[in-house]
């Protein structure tokens, strides 16, 4: 869209752009179709999006897929979206903060046609839970991500599609409420507009890592497909933004050898590690795994030891296969 198009449809809707929400409109069409193109569409594809704005990039996934469920929580922006997509009948809009709603409830919208429009925001519609990988008879139901992503919320979303529920509610919200906020059916593919930072971030090397790259890179394979400059939005954000693409693993690194690992390293242990090790990213490792573990440090350098690491390494030096090695240490 242009930016005169933009700004008269947010004056109609009485939009003011808000910093919160991250709403900065793209005024590049060439950017919309490098996200569409590096997602790999096809017509039996299903498609999430996270904040759809004012529909331009949603109307594009509409053209290639199946289906696509576009989550938006602003009240106007949602209003908006819903009279701009009416056309396309193969988009439906879910009003739901995307950190609020399991990601069991959106993939049952794709795969069970008698279920009513999930809408949500105080007519919440009941769906039967989803049978998926790790139970009896479980089933991985296929879909990817796609969105340019409000800037506030980058590092929860990507969390969130790619740990499994209770990593995701364990280390980010502490609210008791798993059931309604996890990760557990991720999507086989991420591509996201994020902030420039944040994507070089998540696809860090060693000496650069950090938890979100650990993160990340446990669960899949990240690449930064394009840098966008700031003169491609409406308003200018302050920062560069990059087009952002994640191959998700069908199960993560320790389990099942997504990096050739096969360690059978558990989940739980992996991030309880991890987040001691990260705990003073200016401490040797030796010292965040003594005080997070309650050990001395001696023993804690045998562990590092044990793991094939030097007792003065430092938390972002390590490799994911590292810090696998060092998982089963502990």
């Amino acid at each position: 869209m242009r930016t005169e198009e933009i700004k008269s449809l947010c004056g109609k809707y009485g939009i003011n752009p808000s910093k919160k929400f991250g709403q900065n409109f793209l005024i590049d069409s060439r950017i919309t179709q490098i996200v569409a193109n590096a997602a790999n569409l096809d017509r039996d594809d299903c498609v999430v999006e996270v904040g759809p704005g004012l529909g331009e990039l949603t109307a594009e996934l509409a053209k290639k897929v199946k289906k696509v469920v576009a989550v938006e929580v602003d009240d106007r922006m949602y209003q908006a979206a819903k009279d701009l997509l009416a056309p396309y009948k193969n988009v439906e809009l879910v009003h739901e903060d995307i950190l609020e709603i399991s990601n069991e409830r959106l993939v049952e919208t794709f795969y069970n046609p008698s279920l009513p429009p999930l809408t949500l925001r105080g007519g919440e519609t009941a769906i039967p839970p989803l049978k998926v990988r790790g139970g009896e008879g479980g089933v991985m139901k296929p879909y990817k991500l796609v969105a340019n992503l409000p800037y506030s919320i980058t590092s929860a979303v990507l969390r969130k599609f790619t740990e499994p529920a209770q990593i995701f509610a364990t280390q980010k919200f502490q609210s008791g409420k798993e059931e309604n906020l996890g990760g557990q059916n991720m999507p086989s593919l991420i591509v996201v507009m994020v902030q420039k930072e944040v994507a070089q971030r998540v696809c860090a090397k060693p000496g650069e890592m950090s938890i979100l790259s650990v993160a990340v890179q446990y669960y899949g394979k990240p690449e930064i497909v394009k840098i966008v400059p700031r003169s491609a939005f409406w308003p200018q954000p302050e920062v560069d933004s990059a087009v952002l693409k994640i191959q998700v693993s069908t199960a993560s690194a320790g389990q099942a050898g997504f990096r050739g690992q096969g360690s059978g390293v558990d989940d739980k242990q992996f991030f309880k590690v991890v987040r001691a090790g990260f705990a003073n990213r200016r401490k040797q490792l030796q010292n965040n795994l003594a005080t997070g573990f309650n050990i001395s440090k001696e023993d804690a350098q045998k562990r590092l030891v044990k793991a094939g690491l030097s007792p003065k390494i430092r938390p972002q030096e390590l490799t994911v296969e590292q810090w696998i090695a060092l998982s089963c240490a502990l």
